[in-house]
Parts: C-alpha cells; structure tokens; sequence
C-alpha cells in the first residue's frame, strides 16, 4: 500500500510539473502580446518597418518555427509579395518585396483570398489532388509544414505566414487565435504607418486608422484579461486542488511511517510544508491574475487589499484611502481602475526607491479620481514620455480606453504622482 501511495505522490508531481509548463507558455505568450501591442502603440512611421522585423524574430522564437512572415495580395489580384520575414540562421533565405505569381500558390490563393480561410498543414501529403502545383513549390522552398492566416484590416489582403523546414509540425488549436492577434498587431501598425504617410490623401481616413488602432488595443487588453482570467480558473481550480491531494498523499505517508527514522518523518514533514507553501504562492498568482475579490466584493476591498499585499511583500508603508466611492461600479470602470493600481505599485517597487506611498480614491459627481503618489526618488517626465516603458504605455491605453484622463507628474527626487479622472457614464448614456 505504502509504494502505491510513494507511485501516486510521484504521479501528482509528474502532473503538477507538466500543468507548472503549460501555464509559463501561456504567462510567455501573454508578455510576448503586451510587450508588441504597448512597442507599436504611437511609433513613428519611420521605425515600424524594422520594429516589424524584429517582432517576427520574437514570433519564430516563440513558437520555434523556421520562418515567419508577412505577406501582401497587391492590387492587381494576380500575384502577391513578402513583405516582411524571420528565418532561422541555418534556414535558406527567401527574398522580399518580389512579387510571386498567383501561379505557383493557385489553391492556396483561393483559399486565402478568395474564402478567407485559415490554412493549416502539417504534411505535405495532407494537400488534396487539386493543390499539386502548391505541393511542387513547397518542395522547391523547403517548405514541409505550414500555416497561413488572413488578416483582414483596410483595403489590403495580408496574412501571416509561419512554416517548418527542418521537420513536420502539428499545430495545435490554440496557436491560430495567437497567431491571429500577432498577426494583427503588425498589419494595423503597417496600416497606421500608410495613413500617416498618405495623410495629404484624406484626413478621414487617419482618423478612421487611429480609430481602429484604439478598437484594436481594446480587444488585446479584452483578450489578455480573458486569458489571465482563464489561468487564474485553472491555477485555483485545477492545480491548487492537485496540489492540496499531493499534500494530504503525503500526510498519508508520514502516517504510515511513524516507526521510521526521524530523518526521513522529518523530510516527509518538509516536503508537506513546501507544497502547502506552493499552494499559498498559486492561491496568490491566481489573485494577481484575476482578482475574484473585484467581482465578489467591489472595487474598495479589491484595491484595499492590493495595498496590504503589496506593504507585506515590498516592505514599503502604503496608505489607502477611499471617499464618496459609489457601491457599484462598472467592471469595465473597476477593472481597469485595478489594474492602474497594480501598475502604478509595481513601477513604484521596480524603480521608486520609495519609503511610503499613498493610493486614494474618491468620487466627484459622475467621476472617480484614482490617485498613486510616493515620495522616491522620481524623474524628468520631459524626457520619459518621448519614450515611455511599458507600465506607462499600459497606462495610457487602459485610460484612453474607458475615456478617462491621466496625467503623470514627477521631479528627480520628488517623487511621483499619478492621478486618472474616469467618468462612471459617457455623455449621453
């Protein structure tokens, strides 16, 4: 019975390890999504281009494939062209800005173009007899596994290519959505570098690329809160109760040994105080992930909270303060009021030097004023703004989002001072 026992403690951390490696994929792939969409967000014209080029890099890096590209349908419908590409250093390189021929993909073309279908192939002898001419030009450009994606943004058919040279590849289910949002980030910061460049064209039609620019920015940040909100479920309720069985196996064990050495009782006994420990660090990345606590008991007790941990942890005195806040308030409002917080403390940890900090926040009519101030060591916002890092970048889009206005104020070694008025409801709602 004991080796049964011994077998399943070591089956639960076999399980734990392998969940522990899916859920740093996913926290990789969500710093990989934030840290493209805040790079493209107000970049000039002139750097796109090689801030693209760069990004696919990442991309091939990330999912371990040997090229990665962006591709064009010109306006003639007859041929298309790469216009931006990643390859491995060992992969043969393929040429860009050349037009290719709607001849040597004729099936693809139709399937991209034509049907806006996602294509997917892991072998090449999966293609259908009507994509013989595909197969050939696969052949001839190494290609042995594949998937193209459209990207239907503006006037122009783009999408995004990422193949395999070296081996055969399955592609799982999750990796097109990813590859979608990616893909998107690039061609709305191509279509935004076109708008401006043709500006004398019609002022509308920037206007309508920044629209859908800021549509965009929504819809990642919507999507990264639905993937954090996603692990923080399965953190909780998959590998936090995996965990507690793994503690209470143990338990069992040490039960079952009293009469062996001390030492070994006293390893087991450890062994069970680590995964309760482990269990307490998941209970609280799962907070940091999605905080259940902001849809169970509001805004006040969420940000109060926030504010404890981080004292605890940081060791820095914080002061909250809340007055005239209403009970209610919308998700769409309290979220990202949240999730300010939690930026403005960990920018404050990483590079304040800070020894208190005050987080306030109160209602005025049909607005609430957040407001994160601390006394450290501060900078030249003149100098920062030109190039602001990614906490301040996050900022900013989380405020444009709900309509809110912020406003940033910091003097080397005065410290710093972050406030963003929000309305609670749009002029005519």
């Amino acid at each position: 019975m004991g080796f049964k026992l011994i077998a399943q403690v070591f089956a639960n951390a076999l399980a734990r390890k392998q969940g522990e490696g899916v859920l740093q994929e996913r926290l990789r792939f969500e710093a990989l999504l934030s840290n493209l969409s805040a790079r493209f967000v107000n970049m000039p014209p002139e750097r796109v281009e090689s801030e693209i080029e760069d990004g696919l890099k990442q991309v091939l890096e990330f999912f371990q494939v040997d090229r990665c590209a962006l591709l064009r349908i010109l306006s003639d419908k007859t041929s298309w062209q790469i216009t931006h590409i990643a390859a491995s250093d060992d992969v043969p390189p393929v040429s860009v800005r050349v037009e290719l021929p709607r001849s040597i993909f004729p099936w693809a073309y139709e399937k991209l173009v034509e049907k806006h279908e996602v294509m997917s192939i892991s072998r090449l002898d999966d293609l259908p007899a009507e994509a013989n001419v595909d197969r050939q030009t696969c052949i001839e450009m190494g290609i042995r596994s594949y998937v193209n994606i459209p990207i239907l943004i503006g006037e122009f058919v783009d999408f995004i290519h990422v193949s395999s040279v070296k081996r055969e590849r399955v592609w799982p289910e999750e990796f097109f959505p990813r590859l979608r949002l990616l893909g998107e980030i690039f061609v709305n910061a191509l279509q935004r570098k076109h708008a401006e460049e043709t500006s004398r064209e019609s002022e509308r039609v920037l206007r309508q690329n920044e629209s859908d620019l800021r549509k965009l920015a929504g819809r990642l940040i919507h999507a990264q809160e639905e993937e954090r909100s996603r692990l923080a479920r399965e953190l909780h309720d998959d590998l936090a109760q995996r965990l507690t069985v793994f503690a209470i196996d143990v338990g069992r064990i040490e039960q079952r040994l009293m009469d062996s050495p001390a030492l070994v009782r006293e390893e087991l006994r450890e062994m069970q105080n680590s995964i309760v420990r482990i269990s307490q660090d998941v209970h609280s990345l799962s907070r940091q992930l999605h905080p259940s606590i902001l849809d169970d008991l509001g805004l006040i007790k969420a940000a109060e909270s926030e504010c404890t941990r981080f004292s605890r942890r940081e060791g820095i005195e914080v002061v909250f303060k809340h007055e005239n806040i209403p009970r209610v308030i919308p998700k769409e409002v309290s979220l990202p009021l949240y999730r300010m917080i939690q930026e403005g403390l960990t920018n404050i940890s990483k590079h304040a030097c800070a020894e208190h900090i005050t987080v306030s926040l109160k209602g005025f009519d049909h607005d609430v004023l957040l407001s994160v101030q601390d006394d450290g060591i501060g900078f030249d916002w003149t100098e920062v703004k030109e190039n602001p890092g990614l906490g301040f970048s996050s900022m900013r889009e989380r405020a444009r989002l709900i309509h809110g206005e912020l406003s940033i104020h910091s003097q080397p070694e005065k410290g710093t001072v972050i406030t963003l008025r929000v309305p609670l409801a749009r002029e005519g709602e």
